[in-house]
């Protein structure tokens, strides 16, 4: 039955569930039938050395969260930041990491960025929304986000650069 380990196997591998006593049913919102994509944020490369800017996320990057929050802590206080966010295409593919030394991280040239533009508070913290449609579409893809603030003391002519995040939006 659904309670035992093959059912949990099925549950885990190829979308199966319970519904009502112990007859499976395939449930499926995703593009890929069956499969339920888990949502994943990680590191991808690294900030300005010797500026502790750090890009983080509050809450799951999952599709229907509508309160899903992009972080940036460390920076100058009461500076300009901006959030460069790009849709890795094609979703599921391995992004390919262009960095311009010392710390600039361009994934893709030929793709569009998304700009999210913010500015810091006396600590050098900054958040913006980053809403998730309620669209099962949206399931697996990637997004490569990097923080810019302009402060007066980075590396790049007064720019400094968080280090770079990679965020799956998954459905669980």
């Amino acid at each position: 039955g659904c309670a035992s380990a093959c059912g949990a196997i099925l549950r885990a591998v190829v979308g199966f569930t319970c519904s009502g006593g112990d007859r499976p049913s395939r449930r499926s919102r995703s593009r890929f039938p069956g499969v339920w994509v888990s949502s994943v944020t990680t590191i991808a490369g690294a900030g300005c050395p010797g500026f502790p800017l750090v890009a983080g996320t509050i809450g799951q990057p999952l599709v229907g969260n509508s309160s899903f929050l992009l972080t940036l802590n460390g920076a100058q206080p009461f500076a300009f930041a901006a959030a460069f966010a790009q849709v890795n295409f094609p979703t599921g593919s391995a992004p390919v990491l262009q960095s311009f030394p010392p710390c600039f991280h361009v994934f893709e040239l030929g793709q569009p960025l998304l700009e999210i533009t913010s500015s810091t508070n006396a600590a050098g913290q900054a958040l913006s929304f980053m809403p998730i449609p309620n669209n099962p579409v949206f399931a697996s893809f990637e997004l490569r986000l990097q923080w810019l603030v302009i402060d007066g003391v980075g590396p790049i002519g007064g720019i400094t650069l968080s280090n770079a995040l990679k965020i799956r939006i998954g459905e669980f």
